[in-house]
């Protein structure tokens, strides 16, 4: 199993979804939407290079990867379509995944991604 670490910034990130989903939605909705983020993670880590899990080098860095979080749901889940994309570095053969960052596909842009290094 691979190692995982998480910027600042990814905590960050994960903090304002939840409270966002908490003050616009519900408990229970910010509650799914964490738990898919959770299980998002656990997917990049089952498999970082699989097909869900795009390299990305034109982001800023040769090691960075996106999961769309869309593609971790499951069915019956209330989140319907997850706006947000799992920014992960990881090169074939290394033992760390390191989240970076967890940004909404509006946001998806090479300096968000750089300053998280």
């Amino acid at each position: 199993m691979l190692e995982r670490a998480f910027t600042a910034s990814w905590h960050a990130d994960v903090r304002d979804c939840y409270l966002i989903g908490l003050t616009r939605w519900s408990q229970t909705v910010a509650d799914e939407y964490d738990a898919l983020i959770r299980r998002a993670v656990e997917d990049v880590v089952s498999d970082p290079t699989g097909l869900l899990n795009r390299h990305r080098p034109d982001l800023g860095a040769e090691d960075v990867r996106i999961r769309p979080l869309s593609a971790s749901r499951h069915s019956g889940s209330l989140i319907i379509k997850p706006a947000h994309f799992v920014v992960f570095r990881y090169l074939e053969g290394d033992t760390l995944v390191r989240f970076v960052r967890l940004v909404r596909g509006a946001a998806l842009v090479p300096h968000l991604i750089s300053e998280a290094k």
